[in-house]
């Protein structure tokens, strides 16, 4: 149910719409007869002030198999071609927080798989099922051995900065499972949908930018929060999102 609506422009970041879900609403997207391929008109319509609405039902869609009770969605030109989910502070519902690049009719099939993503994050508990509290135990333990260094307690401090060191990775590979795991999820939801979704999915990682050579690198992978658009296909191909360490080591021999 569309709630509320303003158009996306320049300037501060403001709601496209505010959607409460109704239970009782039957899905009304309807996958087309024949053919792989999914029109991104069909989606979300083929643009101006029907987009905005489009964009209401197909998020309704997809969370109407979930118990996320609410989404706000919100573009956010600072954000440009990025999206983000989290708890609204105004309202304590969910916001999806879309840059206004997602917009452009270009962009049309990757919003789709952009937004199942982000959703499926939410609908995993990914929100509040955080491990950052394991960064934060490692680097209070590395200040505390600092502020008491000397020539006996050397080994504290190394210790210490072992344990942050530890935090640190434990804390990147569990981002790196939950966005495995949030990809698997939004082909599910954009099934449920009535879309195809792995063909969705795969062409909303085919619109990630190539990584960086020192994205690319041992240590770059190792301390990222998100796996790259490559590996993340790759594991949606085989229908494994459990797979982080595997598809490191697996790309690091490829660029040997």
């Amino acid at each position: 149910m569309l709630t509320s609506y303003a158009a996306p422009a320049a300037g501060p970041a403001h709601v496209i719409c505010a959607l409460t879900l109704d239970p009782a609403t039957a899905r009304t997207l309807v996958p087309p007869t024949g053919g792989s391929a999914w029109p991104a008109q069909a989606v979300l319509g083929e643009g101006g002030a029907d987009a905005p609405a489009g964009l209401a039902v197909l998020v309704e869609a997809l969370t109407s198999g979930t118990y996320v009770p609410g989404v706000l969605v919100v573009t956010d030109p600072g954000l440009e071609g990025n999206a983000a989910i989290d708890h609204d502070p105004c309202t304590k519902t969910v916001r999806l927080n879309l840059g206004a690049d997602w917009l452009n009719e270009q962009r049309r099939l990757p919003l789709v798989g952009t937004l199942a993503h982000e959703i499926a994050h939410h609908a995993l508990g990914h929100l509040t099922s955080s491990t950052g509290w394991w960064r934060w135990a490692g680097r209070v333990a590395a200040c505390l051995a600092l502020i008491s260094f000397g020539s006996r307690t050397w080994p504290l401090v190394l210790v210490a900065l072992a344990v942050m060191s530890a935090a640190e990775l434990v804390d990147a590979a569990a981002d790196r499972a939950r966005e495995y795991a949030a990809d698997a999820h939004a082909v599910l939801l954009l099934g449920e949908a009535g879309l195809p979704g792995h063909h969705i999915m795969d062409a909303a990682l085919a619109a990630i930018p190539a990584e960086t050579p020192r994205q690319r690198s041992l240590i770059g992978r190792l301390i990222s929060s998100h796996p790259s658009a490559a590996d993340r296909r790759r594991a949606l191909a085989v229908g494994d999102h459990a797979t982080g360490w595997r598809l490191v080591l697996q790309a690091l021999r490829r660029d040997a």
